[in-house]
């Protein structure tokens, strides 16, 4: 996960939905099936602001979440506001949508 950059790992919040997403694959279930592809690797498009952590897409049209890390700013993770990427939506592409990930 090198593009963590000073992050060592992803919040222990992520954690809970990869042990989640495990046991409902189990049932045949993915977190997919509520638009909520969950990545520990991602090439951000270019659209991605420098300072987003990316950890989620929807599947389809680009559309993805990361942690918004003001560069850095953010102690934790844990913390940071959540921000969705619409790379077509031309008006507003970035939108602050959570205050956290919890």
């Amino acid at each position: 996960m090198s593009y963590l950059g000073k992050y060592l790992k992803m919040p222990p919040t992520f954690e809970m939905l990869q042990n989640l997403e495990e046991v409902i694959e189990k049932e045949g279930y993915s977190l997919g099936d509520l638009s909520l592809c969950l990545q520990v690797d991602f090439s951000p498009y270019e659209m991605t602001p420098y300072d987003v952590i990316p950890f989620a897409n929807i599947g389809c049209g680009g559309i993805h979440y990361g942690f918004l890390t003001d560069f850095g700013m953010v102690s934790n993770l844990e913390n940071a506001f959540i921000v969705c990427i619409s790379p077509m939506d031309f008006d507003t592409p970035i939108k602050i949508v959570a205050r956290n990930i919890r």
